[in-house]
């Protein structure tokens, strides 16, 4: 959770800790009950929105500095989580402060 910003692998983590991408994912499943991607968007999107309720960066500036490359990925995973994309969860939250 530390390291969210990072082009992070199961693969990388498993190497770096030499233990196989199996054994990784299980253990991380069964602390905390999702697979390695869904663990690592779900803390990505939360620093997402923390950004773009906290400050006005661009969306694609929050996109990038939160680890994602692509911002049609972060779009994605965004609206897969929130159910509506990162520009329109801003205007909403903007309309109810």
């Amino acid at each position: 959770s530390e390291n969210y910003t990072e082009n992070i692998s199961l693969e990388a983590l498993s190497a770096k800790f030499n233990y196989s991408t199996a054994y990784i994912s299980a253990m991380l499943c069964s602390y905390t009950g999702v697979n390695f991607k869904s663990y690592l968007d779900n803390i990505r999107i939360q620093k997402a929105i923390d950004l773009l309720l906290t400050t006005d960066m661009p969306i694609t500036e929050i996109s990038s500095n939160v680890g994602y490359e692509n911002i049609r990925t972060f779009n994605n995973v965004f609206k897969k989580l929130l159910g509506k994309t990162p520009t329109d969860y801003k205007k909403e939250k903007k309309l109810i402060i």
